[in-house]
């Protein structure tokens, strides 16, 4: 299931045109652009996600109709990707992770080198989250950098110091080298949601 179509199910679900909510489903399926493979889920399809998200839309968006949370939204699209409550944990992540990539000299050099950076809180959020170095993947690295693109102005991404790109990582290599993907999150869209889309595009 692709963005466009998670949006018109927003659309049945909280009412409005699918095109409100088509902003925020690309946001959360942006990670297959760093890696194509349906494992991608695992880096947005979470709480994470959610928050990074309402960081970039908000905590609502109106509809045309009512204010709808966006937090509401993120779920509903991982609930549509068949993802479990537990699998929207961050932490779902983490524990696939077989290599602990983050070193603590890492956060002592980032917290020190983006003390007082607009983007401190952003960076370290996933961290804060989960007390897990390697939860640091999903900021200090290619996807964190266009999620933070999405958060800051350009001159606070700009003045981001050398070491966050120093220790940033790619996202594609972490996920191929070092996840266990025979435990990655499989597509299994219901066909009831397929049907209910198809009906709205026959419209």
């Amino acid at each position: 299931m692709n963005y466009l179509d998670h949006s018109i199910l927003s659309a049945i679900r909280f009412g409005g045109r699918p095109e409100i909510y088509t902003p925020i489903h690309k946001f959360i399926d942006s990670s297959k652009l760093y890696f194509h493979h349906y494992g991608h889920r695992m880096l947005l399809h979470n709480s994470y996600g959610a928050k990074a998200a309402i960081s970039i839309f908000g905590d609502n968006i109106h509809n045309g109709e009512k204010l709808v949370s966006v937090r509401d939204i993120v779920f509903s699209h991982c609930e549509e990707d068949n993802i479990s409550v537990k699998q929207m944990d961050v932490g779902f992540l983490l524990r696939n992770l077989t290599f602990n990539f983050f070193k603590k000299e890492t956060l002592l050099r980032l917290e020190k080198d983006l003390k007082g950076h607009v983007a401190y809180h952003h960076i370290f959020e996933p961290y804060f989250m989960t007390g897990n170095l390697n939860a640091l993947c999903l900021t200090v690295s290619d996807l964190g950098h266009s999620i933070l693109a999405q958060t800051i102005r350009a001159s606070d991404l700009i003045s981001l110091p050398d070491s966050y790109y120093k220790f940033s990582v790619s996202v594609n290599e972490i996920m191929t080298g070092y996840f266990d993907l025979s435990k990655a999150i499989v597509p299994n869209t219901k066909q009831s949601l397929i049907k209910q889309v198809n009906e709205y595009r026959s419209k």
